[in-house]
């Protein structure tokens, strides 16, 4: 999974060091509930599946036109935060200035 963005919003803070500080509490729970439930895996490693999902959206942000490679571990991460589409399209306003479409490789492409 590789994506390239061209734009980001001038207002996501630099200076957030715990990708847990790019989202409000009650989202970041909503989401590790939702993965440890849907991936059947324990609320410890669904919690680092969602900060390792929002690590590498920050690196897109922070590397526009740059395109970058997302582990497979992560990506059902990606995939329950776009599902909680209200959410996912404020994140990606604020971060991106805009949506981040999920664009799949192509066949036989990793």
């Amino acid at each position: 999974m590789t994506v390239t963005t061209t734009a980001r919003a001038a207002e996501v803070d630099k200076a957030a060091k715990d990708p847990r500080d790019l989202l409000d509490g009650e989202t970041f729970d909503l989401l590790a509930s939702y993965v440890a439930k849907h991936q059947e895996v324990t609320r410890a490693y669904a919690e680092r599946m969602v900060e390792q999902m929002l690590v590498w959206m920050r690196a897109v942000a922070d590397n526009p036109g740059v395109r970058l490679a997302m582990d497979e571990t992560v990506d059902p991460a990606w995939h329950a935060f776009i599902l909680h589409s209200q959410q996912y399209t404020e994140f990606c306003q604020r971060m991106f200035g805009g949506y981040l479409h999920h664009v799949p490789p192509a066949p036989g492409v990793s």
